[in-house]
């Protein structure tokens, strides 16, 4: 039989072409790997990626785990990373137990871009986008001045050591605070991210310190809880409470007097930027390293403002 070779050569050539832009199609998936499912800080921030993603031809997906915890997290980024999507943006829950599967996705050609919190060997990533921590920590001692214009003792309480953002938001803070003559610093207590848990540090810590006049929290659950604790010691409006983020919850509490002032992020702008700078790595063009977002300080006087009201976290995306 004589083979046709022209036919053949052409035959073969539309059959790679053909695979190649089915891979290329099946590539174009972006995952958001989340610090908490549904928390809306991160429903915010995937809506930002989503949109992006969709304006770019690309599929999204997000997915995290339950409670803010590496161990929970490690296996859903294992699971992404098996399904092989062209980009992962992902929230750290600690700043290395991630790293060694973020460099295996890597190697295997898989863009990651971290977003809100980081590892700290940032080689693992394309890009980091997040607020500005050292701009969030003075942001919240600014607004605790304000409150409480008198001075006096005051604390910080984060979930855990070991996350960027928390680490970086409370040395701001209480560098700004030891800085200030009026006001003495009492350091950083942990309540986990676990509101019964923080209600009862803030609790011990009243005990100790009745003269306590700001609380300086680096997220929504312990601030919940200090709110409890400090509502149960009778104390509301003589403690001041400045958090960062702007989930419904503490939109109530501002609006009710039980949290002071909030440090809203832009979690909308984080995830946008995030998917942005992963699809340009993607694509072959150069992504900015680092991207910084502002924050909007809401307080009783604007929360219901046009401001305070597009500072505000979303629970679901526009449709």
């Amino acid at each position: 039989m004589k083979l046709n070779y022209t036919a053949f050569a052409f035959g073969m050539a539309t059959a790679i072409l053909s695979t190649t832009m089915a891979n290329a199609a099946a590539d174009k998936r972006i995952v958001l790997l989340t610090g908490i499912a549904g928390d809306p800080m991160y429903v915010t921030m995937g809506c930002g990626a989503q949109d992006v993603a969709k304006k770019h031809g690309y599929t999204f997906d997000s997915q995290g785990p339950l409670k803010w915890d590496a161990a929970l997290q490690r296996p859903i980024l294992d699971s992404i990373i098996a399904s092989k999507p062209a980009g992962i943006i992902v929230v750290p829950t600690d700043d290395t137990a991630l790293t060694r599967a973020l460099k295996q996705a890597q190697s295997q050609g898989i863009k990651i871009a971290l977003a809100d919190t980081r590892t700290k060997d940032l080689s693992v990533a394309v890009s980091f986008v997040t607020a500005d921590d050292d701009a969030v920590g003075k942001s919240a001692f600014e607004a605790m001045k304000k409150l409480a214009p008198q001075g006096g003792e005051v604390m910080s309480i984060a979930g855990e050591p070991g996350v960027s953002t928390s680490d970086g938001r409370v040395a701001a803070f209480r560098a700004a605070a030891a800085a200030d003559p009026k006001f003495k610093d009492l350091g950083v207590q942990y309540g986990q991210s676990d509101t019964t848990r923080a209600a009862n540090v803030i609790s011990s810590t009243l005990q100790r310190h009745p003269h306590l006049v700001g609380i300086f929290s680096v997220d929504s659950d312990d601030a919940d809880g200090a709110a409890a604790a400090v509502r149960q010691a009778n104390l509301t409006g003589k403690v001041q409470i400045v958090t960062v983020d702007a989930v419904p919850g503490q939109i109530s509490a501002v609006k009710d007097g039980n949290q002071q002032a909030l440090i809203a992020q832009k979690p909308y702008e984080e995830g946008a930027q995030a998917a942005e700078q992963l699809i340009a790595s993607i694509e072959g063009r150069t992504p900015k390293a680092r991207v910084l977002t502002d924050t909007t300080i809401i307080t009783k006087a604007n929360v219901d403002t046009p401001e305070g009201k597009a500072a505000a976290y979303r629970t679901e995306c526009s449709k």
